[in-house]
C-alpha cells in the first residue's frame, strides 16, 4: 500500500492510494515478524495494481472503490485473486503501522477457481497447468478440508450477495474481507 500526496497523516481530504502486489518476498526478522522499513518493488504488471483516491479523518484512511488482483500460488500453479470494488478502511498509527480491512466482492467463478477447483491454474510460463495437477490439487484439497467440489461450488452461489447478472438477476459475487496489518516500508516502482 502506497500513500501519495499526504499533507497531514491525521486529516487529509485528498490522498492517492496504490494497492499493488509485491514483487519481492517479505523481509522477516528472526522471530518471523515483518521488518519495518524494508524496501519492496511493486509488481510491474499493471493487472496487479490499483490506484484510487482516499481521505484521512482522525487518522482513519478510507478509500474509494478500485478493482484489484492478487497472486495466488497452489502446488506450483499460479492463480489470480480478484477483488471488485475493493476499499480500504484502516487506522494509521503514530508509529507508521496501519491496521484495517480491505473489503469488496469476489466473483464466484474466480473464488471457486483459486480456492477449490484450480480450473485456471497456470504454470510459471503462463500456460494452463497440466490437467492432472489441477484435478489432483482439487481432489486433494477436498479430501483434506472435508468438502466436495460440487458442494463448495453451489454453496458459493447460495451465498453470493453482489453483482447481479443483468439477464437473470442472480448474484455472481461474494462479499470478501481481508484483515491486514502493515509496517512502514520503502516502495519502489
Amino acid at each position: 500500500i502506497e500513500l501519495r500526496g499526504v499533507d497531514n497523516i491525521r486529516n487529509d481530504d485528498h490522498v492517492e492510494v496504490t494497492i499493488a502486489a509485491n514483487a519481492d518476498p517479505i523481509q522477516l526478522s528472526a522471530s518471523r515478524q515483518a521488518l519495518p522499513y524494508a524496501t519492496y518493488a511493486m509488481d510491474q504488471d499493471p493487472l496487479y495494481r490499483g490506484i484510487t483516491r482516499g481521505r484521512i479523518k482522525d487518522g482513519r484512511l478510507v478509500t474509494e472503490p478500485v478493482t484489484l488482483r492478487f497472486h495466488s500460488s497452489v502446488n506450483s500453479m499460479q492463480l489470480q485473486r480478484p477483488l471488485l470494488e475493493g476499499r480500504i478502511d484502516a487506522q494509521l498509527r503514530e508509529d507508521g503501522t496501519i491496521k484495517g480491512i480491505l473489503a469488496g466482492y469476489t466473483p464466484v467463478e474466480a473464488l471457486y477457481d483459486f480456492q477449490y477447483g484450480y480450473r485456471n491454474g497456470t504454470t510459471q510460463t503462463g500456460e494452463l497447468a497440466p490437467l492432472g495437477l489441477r484435478l489432483g490439487s482439487a481432489s486433494g484439497a477436498a479430501a483434506v478440508l472435508g468438502h466436495t467440489c460440487h458442494g463448495a461450488y453451489h454453496a458459493l452461489y447460495q451465498h453470493a450477495d453482489a453483482m447481479p447478472d443483468p439477464e437473470t438477476g442472480a448474484m455472481t459475487a461474494v462479499s470478501t474481507q481481508y484483515r491486514f496489518e502493515a509496517v512502514p516500508a520503502f516502495v519502489v516502482d
